[in-house]
């Protein structure tokens, strides 16, 4: 083990942080709270997916891939708008440039999925 005043870095400490931090999340919600965040993280995501189409239909659990041309601008203007709205896949793979990978969790209101599939509907139909 390597002596705090002989580290080159905090790599340690962040990994034990997370680690604390996992493991307190994890014994206050419990076995059944963990069941029904999944519950609400499914609930929420097949919401949105039934209002904008996903491109792949199969089960899913809290994450959609939309087909959308020039997603980098969409999520410019989404947060214009306040919405981190996804991350696009142009990122990770040239083949991949009109698609947008958008995750939903226990954490967002159904006013705010709303909105984002409004941003979505508008961007698509050319009034942004």
């Amino acid at each position: 083990h390597i002596r705090r005043e002989k580290a080159t870095s905090n790599i340690c400490t962040n990994e034990a942080l997370c680690a604390l931090t996992a493991l307190i999340y994890l014994s206050l919600m419990g076995k059944e709270g963990l069941k029904e965040v999944a519950n609400h993280c499914l609930a929420k995501t097949s919401y949105l997916a039934q209002q904008i189409k996903p491109v792949f239909p199969h089960p899913f659990f809290k994450e959609i891939t939309v087909r959308l041309e020039e997603p980098e601008r969409f999520l410019d203007f989404a947060l214009k708008e306040g919405v981190l709205a996804g991350i696009a896949l142009s990122r990770f793979r040239e083949e991949w440039k009109d698609y947008l990978l958008i995750a939903v969790t226990e954490k967002r209101k159904k006013s705010e999925i709303d909105h984002l599939i409004d941003l979505l509907i508008r961007y698509r139909e050319g009034d942004l």
